[in-house]
């Protein structure tokens, strides 16, 4: 699993860095990296997810090998965009053959290759399904109790929290993806 290119070099070696920053410091936000770059602020890698949850689960995992968390992140992460895919593709069709091939599909398609060379393009994909999930069910519960005010959904805020923290560098573009797709949603009201 992974390379030793990107995957390892990149991701397993700062994971593990980010991981021993915070134990070092006892913060989540260390201001300083002994181990890369002959020393560097925190921020400077931030591009790869810095308060990812595995990094997190690594900083309290000490013992365990980071490569270990994050294969076993990763394989989490794809199981969970197929499972997520196929949840969202029942909530909009009775056909189940169409979304069982769909999430095959997804599970076939680039995700994979890059679950196992680039996570930082791919580690945030669940997420993005469950905030449209998340939007959905807004949307039903709109429907539901108008005219009453419905409340916040906290699935939304969650996954966009989550999209966040993977990579803020993707947000802006997950963020007007589902914004479009919640305006959409509502239109039909």
């Amino acid at each position: 699993f992974g390379n030793t290119i990107d995957w390892y070099s990149q991701h397993v070696v700062i994971a593990d860095a980010l991981r021993h920053a915070i134990r070092s410091e006892g913060t989540l936000f260390p201001t300083y990296m002994k181990q890369l770059m002959g020393g560097g602020n925190i921020y400077h890698f931030s591009y790869y997810g810095y308060l990812r949850p595995d990094i997190l689960i690594g900083a309290l995992l000490i013992h365990v090998n980071m490569q270990t968390i994050i294969i076993a992140y990763s394989v989490l992460m794809l199981t969970l965009s197929v499972i997520c895919c196929y949840i969202f593709l029942r909530q909009h069709t009775d056909n189940e053959n169409i979304c069982i091939f769909v999430s095959l599909l997804v599970l076939l398609s680039s995700i994979f290759f890059h679950s196992h060379k680039q996570i930082m393009f791919v580690n945030y994909l669940p997420f993005v399904i469950l905030t449209l999930i998340a939007i959905d069910q807004q949307a039903e519960s709109m429907i539901n109790s108008f005219p009453q005010k419905t409340r916040t959904n906290m699935g939304i805020v969650f996954s966009y929290l989550m999209i966040l923290f993977h990579s803020f560098y993707f947000f802006p573009a997950c963020f007007a993806s589902c914004t479009l797709y919640y305006w959409f949603s509502t239109q039909s009201l």
